[in-house]
C-alpha cells in the first residue's frame, strides 16, 4: 500500500491510518487483550520483548475494515479458525509468512500479497520493521456481494487465490481502490460518522474484491444473468394489443 506522508517514531517508518488509533504499546498482556478480543482469540509471541513495540491503527466500514500494523521487531500471530472471516495482508516494509492446516504464505513488500480464509487456525510470522495495510471482510458480506451482482445464487463457500502477485493488473486495481479509499479517510476523518457514505465504500471495497481478484466464481461476474422470464401481466397486455 502507499506510503503516508505522516510518520510516527517507529523507526521513521510511515504508518497509515492516522487519523485513527487504536492503540501502540510495549506491553504484551495489552496486545493479546486485543488480539483475543478482534482477532479469533489470538496472541503474540515476540522475539525480544525489550525491543519491541507495535502501532495499530484501524478504520471499520461495516463488514470490512482497514488495519494498520507496524512493529519494531519479529513477533508471530496466532488466531483461531473462523469461517466467516477474511484477511488481505500487503506490506510495505518487511516480510510476512503465514501457516494455515493447508496453506503456506508469503507476503514480500510491492511483490507478493496474501489472501488468508480463516477456515483454520493460522500462525502469521512477521519480520522486523514491519508496516502493513490489512483489509479484513466477513465472507457474509462478499458472498451478498456476489449474489448481488451476478445474479445467481452461490452453491458452496466462495474460495479466492490465497498468493497475489502485485505485478498483475487486477491486485494494481484493487489495491489503488483501498489505497484512495484509506487516504480518503485520513484526509476527512468525519467521513467515518456519515453511515450511508461509509456503506457507499464498503460496497465499493467489497465490489473491487470480487472483480479484481481470482476466485471459483469469478465467471459468474463475466456471464449475462439469465433473463427473467415475462410475467402473466405483460404477457396479457401483449395479448390484447393484438386483438386491437
Amino acid at each position: 500500500m502507499a506510503d503516508t506522508d505522516t510518520t510516527l517514531d517507529l523507526d521513521g517508518l510511515p504508518i497509515p491510518l492516522q487519523a485513527f488509533p487504536y492503540l501502540r504499546t510495549n506491553e504484551p498482556e495489552v496486545i493479546n487483550g486485543a488480539l483475543a478480543a478482534n482477532f479469533h482469540n489470538g496472541f503474540i509471541e515476540i522475539a525480544k520483548e525489550k525491543r519491541f513495540e507495535i502501532v495499530y491503527n484501524y478504520l471499520n466500514l461495516g463488514q470490512v475494515s482497514l488495519n494498520a500494523a507496524a512493529t519494531t521487531s519479529g513477533c508471530v500471530i496466532h488466531g483461531d479458525s473462523d469461517p466467516r472471516s477474511f484477511a488481505l495482508v500487503v506490506a510495505s516494509h518487511g516480510a510476512v509468512d503465514i501457516r494455515t492446516k493447508d496453506a503456506t504464505l508469503a507476503c514480500r513488500p510491492h511483490k507478493v500479497a496474501s489472501l488468508l480464509d480463516f477456515r483454520h487456525r493460522c500462525a502469521i510470522s512477521i519480520q522486523p520493521y514491519y508496516n502493513s495495510l490489512t483489509l479484513r471482510f466477513t465472507r457474509p458480506a462478499i458472498e451478498e456481494a456476489l449474489a448481488k451482482h451476478s445474479g445467481r445464487p452461490l452453491h458452496g463457500p466462495l474460495r479466492f487465490d490465497q498468493q497475489l502477485d502485485l505485478t498483475r493488473p487486477g491486485p494494481r486495481r484493487l489495491l489503488a481502490v483501498v489505497n484512495q479509499v484509506a487516504a480518503l479517510f485520513e484526509q476527512d476523518p468525519g467521513l467515518a460518522q456519515v453511515p450511508l457514505l461509509v456503506a457507499q465504500y464498503e460496497q465499493l471495497v467489497l465490489t473491487t474484491l470480487l472483480t479484481c481478484l481470482e476466485h471459483d466464481a469469478s465467471t459468474l461476474l463475466h456471464t449475462p444473468p439469465p433473463s427473467a422470464p415475462p410475467s402473466w401481466r405483460a404477457i396479457s397486455l401483449f395479448l390484447q394489443t393484438l386483438r386491437l
